[in-house]
């Protein structure tokens, strides 16, 4: 081999050994929706239990709420119990104890809609329609649920409400790293848009104007997750209630 045809095949190698190092956009990833899925389901499958205070912030406007903590006790497969929790306003979604509680492929179809830009990284967006009320003669396109699963950690990043094309609420999540590498919610903040969730306003007399100016368009509720302690062992009669 003459130097110019030695000199052409390193190059080559060198070529093939720096693509490997190339980011490669997440749209180009062949993944499915139910790959996704088993992702997210695989890396939350490590944790058999745990226990956490959550803080509690509810903001709506004309409504004294105190903060308070509550204890929230998670055990597979999707065991839930709490602490302390003597209030209506908290979503169970907010709390977001486990992925099958929202990745559900009994109740939900869920598809992949995309890939996008999410923060500092990049994010696959689900949408999932509720098997029991889609229309099959219309092909009701509208997700009831939009779930942005971070394509790196494979975590839910964010949750998006919807009925009728209006948004009823939002819930996002920040993550951190827990005892041995386990991605577990840090902080939750869910907004709740009132005016288009049916029933969550009380019903006014058109000609009390002032009434119907003192209810709140939008509620926000803050959650803060600490002290975890996970694969504990919690024991079964904590849950039989």
């Amino acid at each position: 081999m003459n130097r110019k045809s030695r000199n052409a095949v390193v190059s080559l190698l060198i070529g093939l050994w720096a693509i490997q190092w190339i980011p490669v956009p997440a749209q180009s990833m062949t993944y499915t929706a139910v790959e996704i899925v088993r992702r997210v389901h695989a890396t939350f499958g490590q944790i058999e239990d745990y226990r956490v205070t959550v803080s509690v912030r509810v903001d709506v406007d004309g409504f004294e709420i105190p903060d308070r903590a509550i204890g929230l006790f998670y055990k597979r497969p999707d065991r839930v119990h709490l602490e302390g929790a003597d209030f209506a306003t908290l979503p169970r979604e907010a709390l977001m104890a486990g992925p099958s509680q929202i990745l559900d492929e009994e109740r939900y179809e869920i598809r992949l809609a995309r890939a996008e830009d999410f923060g500092e990284g990049v994010a696959f967006v689900l949408h999932l329609f509720l098997k029991d009320f889609m229309d099959e003669d219309t092909g009701e396109e509208e997700p009831d649920l939009v779930v942005w699963v971070d394509a790196k950690r494979w975590v839910i990043l964010q949750m998006e409400a919807r009925s009728g094309g209006k948004k009823q609420g939002l819930v996002t999540i920040e993550h951190a790293l827990v005892e041995d590498g386990f991605w577990l919610p840090r902080r939750t903040e869910v907004e709740i848009y009132m005016d288009n969730i049916p029933g969550a306003r009380p019903p006014q007399s058109p000609s009390d104007s002032t009434a119907i100016s003192r209810q709140p368009d939008k509620g926000t509720i803050q959650l803060t997750f600490h002290e975890y302690e996970v694969n504990v062992g919690l024991p079964d009669s904590l849950f039989n209630f």
